[in-house]
């Protein structure tokens, strides 16, 4: 839910060795770029000085998208009494984020020293379920993604909701970890909905602003339910590819 200090927007590659240079080149005028998965975008300079790129939702950046369809996934401790909603986790994402795009969410077991991908801690900490970092910086890095599967300490009205909530969340947090960043952060938010700003903005600004996002805190549906909305679903896909 709440993303720490180092807290980045969505970040988008015209190819994985792209050079300052080429980014700075994109506020100048219009350009055509190619995605990884196969998608073309139209950039062109913003009033605000951001690259403002044809697609539904959110600010991004330039520098964290994904490598790879194949993204592990594993648990830092594991507790044998939280099986069922280490589950409903996994469950959660193959139902929303892979099942729209070409994104796989593979392993799922305990971590070891040497585990890539992201690794997920489950504690009950006030700071509430974050990700350090966003999309492909969460590579490898320990406790990257934090869960919480008790709301003793955070949020304690789940307790009473806990497969609602840790549905809810897993969502979200794993947008996160695929890049995206909170909806609320644009500067076409409605006011009352920028002051709920966490996180830093991207400087990649796409077009429509998106009440329903399941990334939107101004959403009136907690995580949206747990369900993608359309302009999610079609941003993960212009991304990382339609399945």
């Amino acid at each position: 839910m709440h993303i720490l200090f180092f807290a980045m927007a969505l970040v988008l590659c015209m190819t994985w060795e792209a050079s300052a240079a080429d980014v700075r080149q994109f506020g100048q005028a219009a350009k055509v770029i190619e995605l990884p998965y196969g998608n073309k975008v139209t950039i062109t300079p913003g009033k605000d000085g951001a690259q403002v790129i044809e697609l539904p939702r959110g600010r991004i950046q330039y520098l964290a998208i994904w490598r790879q369809k194949m993204i592990p996934v594993c648990w830092e401790n594991p507790d044998a009494t939280a099986l069922s909603y280490r589950d409903l986790v996994k469950s959660a994402v193959l139902g929303s984020w892979q099942k729209e795009s070409q994104l796989q969410f593979t392993g799922w077991g305990k971590c070891d020293i040497s585990s890539l991908g992201i690794r997920i801690m489950v504690a009950d900490a006030e700071v509430g379920p974050h990700v350090e970092v966003l999309g492909r910086y969460l590579d490898g890095r320990p406790a990257g993604m934090v869960l919480n599967f008790t709301f003793e300490k955070w949020s304690p009205f789940c307790q009473s909701a806990k497969e609602f909530c840790i549905w809810g969340i897993a969502v979200h947090e794993f947008g996160h970890a695929i890049g995206f960043a909170h909806e609320q952060n644009r500067s076409d938010a409605p006011f009352e909905c920028q002051t709920e700003r966490v996180g830093t903005n991207g400087d990649w600004n796409l077009t429509t602003y998106d009440p329903d996002s399941v990334m939107n805190y101004c959403n009136v549906k907690y995580n949206n339910n747990g369900i993608l909305s359309s302009r999610d679903i079609q941003a993960v896909r212009m991304i990382y590819g339609t399945p």
